[in-house]
């Protein structure tokens, strides 16, 4: 996989990438299906990996709903955008940004409830 590929396709498009849930009816929808699956099975509480999180349309969600999330994306644009649409402090201190490369995460079997 070309990772320089990936970065290039999305380069200077977070703002875009934040809309697009948003963008159609047919986005709206995925968004409501992929929130209800969401909230069906993850655990009450926790620390949350939303791996390849983009801006961080459900982790910023998962903040809110007082989850611990690490929003871990290839673009550090990406990354910001979900902090700045994070819009209480509480929020944002419930969201941990970390640049990197999916394929190599750094961190241990079992470190995240979900």
């Amino acid at each position: 996989m070309d990772f320089e590929q990936i970065r290039q396709r999305y380069a200077g498009k977070a703002i875009q990438e934040w809309e697009r849930l948003y963008s159609t009816p047919i986005m709206r929808i995925e968004y409501m299906i992929t929130t209800h699956f969401l909230n069906r099975y993850l655990p009450n509480t926790g620390l949350i990996l939303d791996a390849g999180s983009g801006p961080g349309r459900y982790a910023v969600d998962l903040a809110r709903e007082g989850y611990r999330v690490v929003m871990f994306d290839l673009l550090h644009e990406m990354l910001l955008i979900g902090n700045k649409k994070s819009p209480r402090r509480k929020t944002q201190e419930n969201v941990m940004l970390v640049e990197g490369n999916i394929v190599t995460l750094p961190y241990q079997d079992n470190s995240f409830d979900a």
